[in-house]
């Protein structure tokens, strides 16, 4: 059965997700994440053919200009940048920040497998081995380069980087050229004990004429720390005061170490999955990588005939370009590696993972190219706010911030969709926003089993703006007891919606929801539409009747959270809720970013009681113009972090 969108359990679903990175640090209103979390293995039918989601994530920190984005970048880097103040914040300027950043892969090779290998099984029976590990294998970059400088301390440092390579995210608007050679290292982080200075980090270097030496250096983000093969993304190039030369080496020291394990139960079409463990480790050493079901993305393998089989009833299976042997069923489903099927293969990793560069963008990729193709913000602080003054406590409004949308239209002509037993009518005249959007179709078959979902790489892109406008509706109350209505009733807000869809038509979809920031929508691929697109044309601004805005509450105080009641409102009217969670720095404060500013939310009574009092105070002013929502803390992505990381 072919659907249009993202995964909802046994249902037809379309999933939109926002440009994600933001202009300034951690903007979560440039997100809308898509139905239902993908990590977990379900039992439920298996995608036959199935795109995954990256589950958007704000722009890094380390990327992000601030207050004084010269001096912090002259900070951060190991070298010394030219002395031209005004070229360095020309380049570092936060408008259009977005179309500075530049996508790369520092891809690697797999060598050929080892004479000695662990004694691994393939799942096949019964409940997973405590022992999954099939195969490991050296890794190495595609040419290193070797660099002598001397730090900001006068000491000589000698340091080895990874050749790298450019994705294009096809940046409508691009600031720079992705021209001359890039090299990575991701070197010596910040210690606990040193707050002075703040590491070398991941950074990258580029030989912008090909003449043997570096003329700029960029900042590197990556998804996990450890290995430079996770770099996805690197910040603006800074010209260097002083070019550093390099040479070649042929003695790789930045190779890891790739392990397959198994991670579902078959024999003939095996469940595997290869991992990128940080340092060389040797074959029969026992592995550092616990099995866990639990959030484990799994490719499928394939019978070969590259190899002959030695024992009998065996099979050869390729596992991700990795050929093994794998005995009869009888005899355990032995797995001995035979060998590399090619060679010469380029690999990154993603979360921890091995994937051919081969099969597009990562996550953070598509994050950058949505970005850059939506770069305005979908919720703009228009300079309205009102804060508590003085002392306050829970359940009391301490902050509330006026809002607009960023992408704004009017619908044309009247939108009508009619079925067998309904009709969905959108009138001419009304007002819409804009959800910068990622669209996706997903096929699902098979029957019975366990899911076992595919890697989670985001292969192509379809962006676009889907057109919503908030609807009130007043539904009656009745009694329960006469079920007669009671005189009163229920205020309901959803939104209505003009999706596209994949054929390039588009339909009318009722009761999503929030209202005015719609985070998830579905439609089956059979939904009735109308030819073309929807007829909207976008405006400066859109009157929806009332002023919007976000307010804020204290909802719950505990060790180390705060978590904020978040109500968007349309005039007086509260249109949706949602919890905004908030990390407590130190004992008594946590930080509250918003607007392009910074409060602080500081507990000056009672923080173990039932009934704690707060303060509110300003740390760097609100702009207009900014992102207008609370930025919280993302438990989804500290999650996939800890799992990630979880060696």
């Amino acid at each position: 059965m072919k659907t249009i969108g993202l995964l909802a359990a046994g249902v037809a679903a379309v999933g939109f997700a926002h440009s994600v990175l933001a202009q300034d640090a951690g903007s979560d209103d440039d997100l809308i994440e898509i139905g239902g979390d993908r990590s977990a293995i379900s039992e439920q039918p298996a995608p036959a053919e199935a795109q995954t989601v990256a589950v958007p994530e704000p722009l890094p920190i380390s990327l992000t200009p601030q207050s004084d984005p010269v001096g912090l970048a002259r900070l951060r880097a190991p070298f010394d940048l030219i002395a031209d103040d005004e070229a360095l914040e020309k380049r570092l300027s936060k408008q259009g920040i977005v179309h500075r950043l530049r996508g790369i892969d520092v891809p690697f090779l797999l060598q050929p497998p080892g004479d000695v290998q662990p004694d691994g099984r393939i799942w096949h029976k019964g409940k997973m081995p405590k022992k999954t590990l099939l195969a490991r294998l050296s890794t190495r970059p595609l040419s290193e380069v070797e660099i002598t400088f001397t730090d900001k301390d006068e000491q000589q440092i000698v340091m080895r980087l990874a050749e790298a390579a450019w994705r294009s995210t096809n940046d409508p608007k691009p600031a720079y050229a992705q021209t001359g050679i890039i090299y990575c290292s991701r070197s010596t982080e910040k210690t606990e004990d040193d707050d002075e200075n703040p590491g070398l980090g991941s950074f990258c270097l580029v030989d912008e004429d090909r003449n043997g030496t570096f003329d700029a250096y960029m900042a590197g983000e990556g998804e996990r720390n450890g290995t430079v093969h996770a770099l996805n993304f690197v910040g603006p190039p800074l010209p260097l005061a002083t070019p550093a030369q390099y040479r070649t080496v042929d003695d790789f020291q930045l190779g890891q170490t790739a392990e397959w394990h198994t991670c579902g139960k078959d024999w003939d079409k095996p469940y595997f999955v290869p991992h990128l463990v940080e340092g060389q480790i040797e074959g029969d050493a026992p592995s550092e990588i616990s099995a866990r079901r639990w959030g484990v993305y799994c490719d499928r393998g394939e019978p070969t005939e590259a190899f002959l089989p030695v024992e009998k009833k065996a099979i050869t299976a390729d596992l991700g370009s990795l050929i093994f042997e794998i005995g009869s069923k009888k005899r355990g489903a032995k797995a001995t590696v035979r060998g590399l099927l090619n060679q010469d293969v380029k690999y990154r990793e993603e979360s921890g993972k091995i994937v051919p560069t081969s099969v597009g963008m990562t996550p953070m990729h598509a994050r950058i190219s949505t970005a850059q193709h939506f770069d305005i913000k979908p919720f703009l602080f228009d300079g309205r706010e009102n804060r508590a003054e003085g002392v306050f406590g829970k359940d009391e409004v301490f902050l509330t911030l006026g809002f607009r949308h960023g992408y704004t239209g009017v619908v044309e002509s009247d939108v009508v969709i009619r079925t067998l037993l309904s009709k969905r009518t959108v009138e001419g005249g009304e007002y819409v926003y804009g959800v910068p959007a990622e669209k996706r179709s997903v096929v699902y078959g098979g029957y019975g089993g366990t899911t076992i979902l595919g890697p989670p790489v985001k292969r192509t892109m379809n962006t676009a703006l889907v057109w919503c406008l908030p609807t009130r509706e007043e539904k009656p109350i009745y009694d329960r007891r006469s079920r007669k209505p009671t005189g009163k009733v229920d205020i309901e807000w959803t939104a209505t919606c003009l999706p596209e869809t994949s054929a390039g038509n588009h339909t009318v979809l009722k009761d999503q929801s929030p209202a005015l920031a719609v985070n998830n929508m579905r439609m089956e691929a059979s939904i009735s539409t109308n030819d073309g697109p929807p007829p909207v044309t976008q405006t400066q601004n859109a009157d929806f009747g009332a002023p919007l805005s976000f307010r804020y509450k204290v909802d719950s105080v505990s060790k180390n959270l705060i978590t904020l009641k978040e109500e968007v409102l349309l005039g007086e009217e509260v249109t949706s809720t949602s919890d905004v969670l908030l990390a407590i720095v130190g004992e008594d404060s946590a930080p509250v970013t918003a607007a392009g500013g910074q409060l602080l939310l500081k507990i000056v009574e009672d923080k173990d009681g039932d009934n704690p009092k707060f303060e509110l105070q300003e740390l760097r002013p609100l702009e207009e113009g900014e992102s207008a929502r609370v930025v919280g803390v993302d438990i989804l992505a500290m999650l996939r972090a800890l799992l990630a990381n979880g060696r």
